[in-house]
């Protein structure tokens, strides 16, 4: 290659640790000091760092450590290439195993406590040894919980589909609560799609459930325990509280007293003929392919309508004192709540990741 000589160019060392076997790096044994075989996957090579085969600022060798508590070859591997008739670690675990390996600021510790153990047989202390391995064991296992789950690559893998889903979400969300002409049931699904990713304990949803009393619930959800919630979706334009005050004090619209009643009737309608109900919201879910069981059990309502931004500080206060009042079975999430929710799901996992590990 031909490289001006005007052009930088940064020295690079490279080290011979090992040699090709197949499908498999082999370290050498002689510079590495090891007794057993250690190969790993040619598809880990480029992940390999400097950390994987020292640990700092001990420079305990990690590759002799492991070496002289086996009794056999170590093999590292992808995460899908497990095979548990091979002995062998995936590559997560073997950073999960890197990762535990004590520091010496954790070693000095360790000895501290040791060595007190005798001391204090015979001296008084400066302090308790025990408490301080103890504190010093919490402080670095909050600081390493956040990577126990997942790998750093797996992790931004799902971190970045996560940002990408609920970035379509809120654009989805901010679009139609713009568009001035869009049908109800378009509207509602929209809506329902946005709720699943926000609440993804459900795993289906059934429209028009009529129950035995005739009465007909627009949405039903059912969670992973087969647990049921239903749902009423009205539009931002359905106002939560009234315009004008009642004896000094802003109050529900007719249109939330009329929704809030109206779920009331349907928690005890499901509730009182559980059994009859049971069997029409299992006959819905079968056109869906849904064959499991459901259970009628501490239902609760959901109400999604109004804005709330523009409210002043006493509209604010009595839209608190309504979720309050309504919470043991009504959640009332007004569009403007909605918007919150997604930008705060989204600004986490841009924040922190899966991990929730503070940057």
């Amino acid at each position: 290659e031909v490289i001006d000589s005007n052009e930088y160019v940064e020295d690079e060392i490279a080290y011979k640790i090992g040699k090709l076997e197949g499908n498999y790096c082999c370290f050498d044994n002689e510079i590495f000091d090891l007794r057993h075989k250690f190969r790993i996957d040619v598809s880990l090579l480029d992940k390999l760092r400097h950390k994987h085969f020292v640990k700092y600022p001990s420079r305990l060798s990690i590759l002799k450590k492991i070496d002289s508590l086996i009794n056999e070859d170590f093999l590292i591997l992808p995460d899908d290439m497990i095979n548990e008739e091979v002995s062998s670690i995936s590559w997560t675990e073997y950073n999960n195993l890197v990762d535990s390996f004590p520091t010496s600021t954790t070693v000095k510790y360790y000895i501290d406590k040791l060595v007190g153990e005798k001391i204090e047989e015979f001296f008084e202390l400066k302090k308790c040894y025990d408490d301080e391995l103890e504190k010093h064991l919490q402080k670095t296992s909050r600081i390493s919980s956040s990577n126990i789950l997942f790998s750093p690559e797996i992790d931004c893998e799902i971190t970045q589909a996560e940002i990408y889903k609920f970035t379509q979400a809120l654009f989805l969300l901010k679009n139609i609560l713009e568009e001035e002409i869009i049908s109800e049931k378009e509207w509602q699904n929209n809506i329902l799609d946005i709720l699943l990713l926000i609440y993804p304990q459900y795993q289906i949803i059934i429209d028009e459930v009529g129950l035995s009393n005739r009465r007909r619930v627009d949405f039903v959800l059912v969670d992973l325990f087969n647990n049921i919630d239903i749902v009423e979706i009205k539009t931002p334009e359905k106002r939560l509280l009234k315009k004008s005050k009642y004896r000094d004090h802003y109050v529900p619209s007719h249109e939330f007293t009329g929704t809030a009643m109206q779920i009331e009737y349907y928690l005890r309608e499901l509730h009182e003929n559980s059994s009859a109900n049971v069997q029409k919201i299992k006959h819905k879910l079968l056109e869906k392919g849904f064959n499991s069981e459901v259970k009628i059990n501490n239902v609760k309502g959901i109400i999604i309508m109004g804005r709330t931004n523009g409210f002043n500080v006493e509209q604010q206060e009595t839209y608190r004192i309504m979720k309050n009042q309504y919470s043991n079975i009504i959640n009332i999430i007004s569009y403007d709540e909605l918007l919150d929710m997604l930008e705060r799901i989204l600004d986490r996992f841009q924040k922190n990741g899966i991990s929730n590990k503070q940057n």
